[in-house]
């Protein structure tokens, strides 16, 4: 009897493993396709009667991770363009401005249990509808979560720091422009730097645990390092606990 115990304990123990190890393997296999245009994704067509948001059950990014949920945020914007109308029978060109949708963002949530849990690309409103950014979010653990932002291409972008005060509080702004041409990063002066970014490069990251308030990455030299961030105060305490995994751990599973 003894025997047949300790040889189901060990049987546990194998199947055990065996799952995790499976799960792990799992985890590194999951690829996400997102596109640089956003026509590219098999997205629903716009309704009025869903407003400025639809949602619907499916998996956009083909992750092949089943259960996904996903919303479309629509965004309207005026543009500058022109019509033609017939003036004493003449067919005219004349300016107009008019109101278009674009698709601005598209994000898909994936049940407890997949190595994705979230992916959320932003796109921006220019001619090719082209991907801005994206963010991953990876449950590592039953209550460990990490989600890192990645570069959507290679670009050169200007960024200005500056400050906006809202009811007497004062938050940090930052706000970028495209940059044509190749150059390296640098300081330009205390307010402006000029980051050079290649595709799918780590750009930032943050940290959730069930019992911990959220810690976010460092920049530059110090991106692998997280920290404790007071928003409404701008205090940064670096947080030093054992165990977190650097951001630069996650390399980007995206395919086009």
């Amino acid at each position: 009897m003894k025997k047949n115990v300790r040889l189901l304990a060990l049987l546990l123990v194998a199947v055990s493993v065996l799952s995790v190890s499976t799960a792990a393997l799992g985890a590194e296999e999951v690829t996400c396709y997102i596109p640089n245009r956003v026509e590219r994704l098999a997205l629903p067509d716009y309704s009025e009667a869903i407003a400025d948001e639809c949602n619907y059950k499916g998996d956009p990014f083909r992750t092949g991770q089943e259960g996904g949920e996903t919303f479309v945020t629509w965004e309207q914007v005026t543009v500058k363009g022109y019509k033609y109308v017939r003036v004493n029978g003449v067919k005219t060109k004349k300016n107009a401005t008019y109101d278009t949708l674009y698709v601005a963002q598209v994000r898909t949530y994936y049940p407890k249990g997949n190595y994705i849990r979230k992916i959320v690309a932003n796109y921006r409103n220019d001619a090719p509808h082209t991907l801005i950014d994206y963010l991953i979010t990876y449950q590592v653990s039953d209550k460990e979560k990490y989600t890192v932002r990645y570069a959507a291409s290679t670009v050169t972008m200007l960024e200005t720091h500056t400050t906006t005060t809202v009811a007497g509080i004062t938050f940090p702004k930052i706000t970028f422009s495209k940059v044509d041409g190749q150059h390296a990063s640098r300081k330009l002066s205390p307010t402006q730097y000029l980051h050079h970014y290649t595709k799918d490069q780590i750009l930032e990251g943050w940290y959730d645990r069930d019992d911990l308030p959220t810690l976010k990455s460092g920049s530059g030299k110090n991106l692998n390092k997280w920290y404790l961030w007071e928003y409404w105060s701008g205090k940064v305490t670096q947080y030093k606990r054992g165990g977190l995994k650097p951001v630069t751990s996650f390399r980007s599973p995206r395919v086009e």
